[in-house]
């Protein structure tokens, strides 16, 4: 019966069958239209819940980022609940890492401002499944994912940073002393703070206190 019904809702996905909006996502004067249902956007996100209290028949939204694909998986997330992990197949690291690792963080900024803590769980889950194929990241693979996620990160330990952070603890402690991570730290304080609340309970990270007299 489950089955049945998750099988009934994918095929609403951008279908005219009872939609009852339209929205058009903008990107780069391209226009792509999807056939949607309020009540499928409002029950994931908060953001069209916001937005749809309104009497809209037509909405539009602007992609704030330059893979257009991106929205269109969070738009297909709302109707399969699934988020795959990108496959692997062991050539290209940084090519990996570019193409599939830092756009589902690029995801995980999008359900984001759509308030779609759902998808923000999902591809945290993935990006922690996807990262397991790396015994060990260097400097620059590291600063790839720390760019990608944190100058929009508005708090620390959320699902992505905690995954971000929680890995390179775990198999790269040894970046703990780069200058080029203490760098990130200093731009970047919610994952200075991550690394602090993550490293700390891991025996990563020691605080020395000086006390003045």
């Amino acid at each position: 019966m489950n089955q049945t019904k998750e099988a009934d809702r994918k095929t609403l996905y951008n279908s005219p069958t009872f939609s009852d909006i339209k929205i058009r996502q903008i990107h780069k004067g391209k226009v792509t239209e999807y056939a949607a249902h309020k009540a499928v956007l409002c029950a994931h996100s908060g953001w069209f819940m916001a937005a749809l209290t309104g009497h809209f028949k037509h909405l539009r939204v602007r992609s704030m980022f330059t893979m257009t694909t991106l929205f269109q998986i969070m738009m297909e997330f709302f109707y399969n609940m699934d988020l795959k992990t990108p496959p692997y197949y062991g050539h290209g690291t940084d090519t990996y890492i570019e193409d599939s690792l830092v756009p589902l963080i690029d995801i995980h900024t999008l359900a984001g401002k759509y308030d779609v803590r759902s998808l923000q769980r999902a591809s945290a889950d993935v990006f922690k499944k996807a990262v397991q194929y790396y015994p060990t990241f260097t400097v620059d693979r590291l600063e790839l994912l720390v760019h990608a996620h944190y100058p929009f990160c508005t708090s620390t330990c959320c699902d992505m940073g905690e995954a971000i952070v929680t890995f390179m603890l775990k198999n790269s402690s040894s970046l703990m002393q780069s200058p080029a991570v203490h760098s990130l730290v200093r731009q970047y304080g919610n994952f200075g703070g991550d690394m602090f609340v993550l490293g700390i309970p891991a025996n990563k990270l020691s605080v020395k206190c000086t006390l003045l007299q």
